[in-house]
């Protein structure tokens, strides 16, 4: 029997890309987007080059950031499909994502808020929250996107973006990264656009071929919120099986994945 090609999934989002350093970048229509998208776009073609150069036969490219209208297809491989706008389900930045796939990368990803190792840290909003906890542990979206990924058995096995969520993903993950930028207060340090993209093409070739494994669930899952506004937290806490942790911080545990997938749409 004639072996299958693997089938890899490329979460795409901005803040993490080379050289991109204000929220002015980052938004579709401001006029310091197009730079920024195009190196976006650069990073995302990247990844996925070096997915087919491992032998993939399937490469789905999420465009996770903002809008997701950030991506041009057409500036994509041939044969690569290419998931846009938001489905408005628990899966977000991994919409799509499914047993259908043998293994996942996250490309210009970034580290998560209350950090200060991008000008950009954030989770999921940076007008709202605050600070996202996991089982006591401050989150970022990767380590989100990453039990998405688990519940459907596929691996991360690549990430790309600033140095300390590449850091932080080889420690969690024991996976190869990508780490194009790091903040320094208000500025970031940037790799050349053609330096960072000829790192990622090679690091995600290499990191299919090697492939990888789910990281190990934990038996429950405790998810807390806190919020800038604490109406915001509040309003929160009134979500089925959700609590009030504090004035400005809501929770919410369950021993059930998708369960906390859901209450994470509607908390954070």
């Amino acid at each position: 029997m004639e072996k299958m090609g693997k089938r890899v999934y490329i979460s795409v989002d901005i803040e993490g890309i080379t050289g991109v350093t204000d929220w002015d970048e980052t938004f579709l229509n401001s006029p310091d987007h197009e730079r920024a998208v195009k190196q976006m776009n650069a990073e995302a073609a990247a990844a996925c080059r070096g997915a087919l150069a491992a032998g993939a036969e399937k490469v789905w490219v999420r465009d996770a950031h903002d809008s997701a209208r950030n991506i041009d297809p057409s500036l994509l491989p041939e044969g690569v499909r290419l998931i846009r706008g938001w489905g408005c389900t628990p899966d977000s930045m991994m919409e799509e994502v499914d047993q259908g796939f043998d293994c996942a990368v996250c490309i210009g990803y970034h580290s998560e808020a209350g950090t200060d190792a991008n000008p950009l840290a954030h989770t999921i909003n940076k007008d709202r929250i605050v600070e996202v906890r996991l089982n006591g542990e401050v989150c970022s979206e990767l380590e989100l996107n990453s039990l998405i990924c688990t519940r459907y058995g596929v691996p991360i096995v690549f990430v790309s973006g600033d140095e300390a969520i590449c850091r932080k993903a080889e420690a969690l993950y024991g996976i190869k990264t990508a780490g194009v930028k790091r903040g320094s207060g208000e500025a970031t340090v940037n790799l050349h656009p053609a330096e960072a993209v000829r790192l990622i093409e090679n690091g995600v070739r290499e990191a299919v071929e090697k492939g990888g494994t789910c990281p190990k669930l934990p038996e429950e899952f405790d998810l807390t919120v806190r919020y800038k506004n604490h109406a915001e937290a509040r309003k929160a806490s009134q979500f089925p099986g959700a609590r009030a942790v504090d004035a400005c911080t809501a929770g919410y545990r369950t021993a059930d994945l998708k369960a906390l997938l859901v209450a994470r749409m509607f908390l954070i």
